[in-house]
């Protein structure tokens, strides 16, 4: 049986409720939640460790149910084709008049029955290559991500390179923390 114990900072009861639940046979997400609610820092966040959370959902959401279903809406004319190949000396006439002989449909349903090894091969050539086209993507977003720049009322936080630099905004200036300009 699954369980969850929420950490808040500053008590010390909720470790204990997770052990406790650990020796009766629960699994709890104890680890993953303490290591995903903390910051750069290793500072108790609420903010960040949702966000965190948000940005793993969303990721799973898309690998797992988003990214399967276009993948099998893609290949609805290659199963079509196939279909109609499967038909006999008609049918794959009619397969090269709908689909042409060159489309990608034809040529992995063709494939699909001429050789089923090469295609199996393909597919997880495929899989792969899409696998490591979202890592890509991902390694990205997470650079773009620590390059933003931060700011609150007193204070720009600019971490580009793996730098971090805090820097103060001066008594003369022209704009207010909403962004107004203050010379009217």
């Amino acid at each position: 049986m699954n369980s969850s114990v929420i950490i808040f900072p500053g008590s010390n009861c909720d470790r204990d409720m997770a052990v406790a639940l650990k020796k009766f046979g629960f699994k709890n997400a104890v680890a993953f939640i303490d290591k995903n609610l903390r910051d750069k820092d290793g500072n108790f966040s609420i903010f960040s460790g949702i966000k965190k959370l948000f940005t793993m959902a969303s990721d799973a959401l898309y690998d797992n149910v988003i990214e399967p279903v276009f993948a099998f809406i893609k290949r609805i004319p290659q199963f079509i084709a196939g279909l109609m190949m499967d038909m006999g000396t008609l049918g794959k006439t009619a397969a090269k008049g709908i689909f042409g002989t060159d489309s990608k449909a034809y040529q992995r349903a063709e494939m699909e029955r001429k050789d089923p090894e090469a295609y199996k091969r393909l597919m997880k050539a495929n899989e792969e290559y899409r696998i490591k086209q979202r890592e890509l993507e991902r390694a990205q977003r997470d650079a773009q991500k620590s390059s933003v720049d931060a700011s609150d009322n007193s204070q720009t936080i600019n971490n580009s390179s793996g730098v971090v630099t805090h820097e103060r905004a001066s008594t003369d200036a022209t704009q207010d923390s909403l962004k107004k300009n203050t010379n009217n």
